[in-house]
């Protein structure tokens, strides 16, 4: 599950063969966020502030079109 991108103490994951919809993992202090890369909504959330989860939405916002190549690259999968 390599980190992908780390920023203001969260690290962005993609596992590795991983199912569709084309999807991050966010993580910040013990807490998690899965956040889908097509339409950016919310799939789980666990142990994050309302704070920390919408700051992790602007980040997979910000870098979205990063993440989706990242996530096509590490191969989803078929």
């Amino acid at each position: 599950m390599p980190t992908v991108l780390r920023s203001d103490g969260f690290e962005v994951v993609i596992y590795t063969r991983d199912h569709l919809p084309r999807h991050v993992h966010v993580f910040r202090a013990g807490g998690g966020i899965v956040i889908n890369l097509d339409d950016l909504s919310v799939r789980e959330a666990k142990n994050l502030s309302g704070r920390d989860s919408r700051k992790a939405q602007e980040l997979v916002a910000q870098n979205r079109e990063f993440l989706i190549t990242e996530w096509e690259r590490i191969g989803p999968i078929s």
